[in-house]
């Protein structure tokens, strides 16, 4: 699988529009170079690895790794890419950017006090829950992310972001090509491309139900080929 495709890749290979078992693994970084557990690993304009609770880059000449900075956790991450900048979710406290130069960390300014980890983007969107046990079945939407503000990809907060409440737990999201899945504890619902409507006076995104199913066994138990969505329960 070509480097660009790490960012949406989960340990699989598509062959004959097939998911099977990747056969094995070329060595680009040797075993000294692991500073501790891989947490998660993507890519955007370079491999980029969250381990021992630090994000690094991987040089792609030299395959030398360079400490970009802390991350805040040990444990499983999740990170997003929209654009030039990478987003790290912990589940512990607010998202951390990394925009290819620095790697800062949002604040309530851009980012509900929810500890995200699920996350994911959609058209012009990005899209997280909460991770709290009064917010764990709210979907936050940002602000329509445009050509001269990129970094509206990690604000959920102010004027045109928006929420959604589901009537039970957000247990997953995964984005096909026409649809925003939303995997919850009682139902899947989604929203489409053609979702956008105006309700008082106001363009929102609306979300509809598909039915009921066996509940997801984890948010990173979910992936999407084309249109279609597996996911393991």
């Amino acid at each position: 699988i070509p480097a660009e495709y790490l960012s949406v890749s989960k340990n699989a290979r598509i062959v004959d529009k097939c998911v099977t078992k990747r056969l094995g693994t070329k060595t680009k970084a040797t075993w000294e170079d692991i500073t501790g557990v891989i947490q998660w690993i993507t890519y955007n304009n370079q491999p980029l690895v969250v381990m021992g609770g630090k994000l690094y880059k991987i040089d792609e000449t030299t395959w030398v790794e360079t400490e970009i900075g802390a991350i805040g956790s040990t444990d499983k991450v999740n990170m997003l890419t929209y654009g030039k900048y990478t987003l790290i979710f912990t589940g512990i406290g607010y998202p951390r950017v990394y925009d290819g130069a620095s790697l800062t960390q949002t604040t309530i300014t851009n980012c509900p006090n929810v500890n995200p980890i699920i996350s994911e983007k959609f058209q012009w969107f990005t899209f997280i829950t909460g991770n709290t046990a009064d917010t764990d079945n709210i979907l936050y939407i940002s602000r329509p992310i445009t050509p001269t503000n990129p970094e509206y990809a990690y604000d959920w907060v102010i004027t045109n972001s928006e929420q959604i409440t589901y009537d039970s737990k957000i247990l997953g999201l995964v984005s096909s090509m026409n649809r925003l899945i939303i995997f919850t504890e009682t139902r899947i619902e989604y929203i489409g491309k053609d979702s956008l409507q105006t309700i008082g006076g106001t363009a929102t995104l609306v979300s509809t139900p598909i039915g009921n199913w066996w509940q997801l066994a984890s948010w990173a138990s979910v992936m999407a080929w084309g249109d279609t969505v597996m996911y393991l329960t």
